[in-house]
């Protein structure tokens, strides 16, 4: 379908169950993280308000639920992000 999904910070916060299992079978090459700035910021900053740099936290979570280091997810992210949002094909550069 090409479709992707992203994951925002609410997963980070506690009794999330149904959120964190979308994160386990979300195929990978087909998930994102955002921010939703300046909402929904992951814990430990929830209720202040969200900046791009925190992020981490959400990433961070993911890695987590998948059982891969931070460094893996991050970089499947970063070519998700790449492959959307800068390739040949969807009009963006390379």
């Amino acid at each position: 379908m090409g479709f992707y999904l992203s994951m925002p910070g609410t997963i980070t916060y506690k009794n999330t169950e149904p959120l964190t299992e979308v994160v386990r079978y979300v195929p990978a090459g087909k998930m994102l993280a955002e921010t939703d700035a300046p909402f929904l910021t992951p814990n430990p900053y929830r209720g202040k308000r969200n900046e791009p740099h925190l992020v981490k936290y959400t990433i961070e979570k993911i890695a987590s639920v998948r059982n891969q280091s931070i460094e893996e997810t991050a970089s499947i992210l970063r070519d998700n992000f790449i492959r959307l949002f800068l390739s040949e094909t969807r009009g963006g550069r390379n």
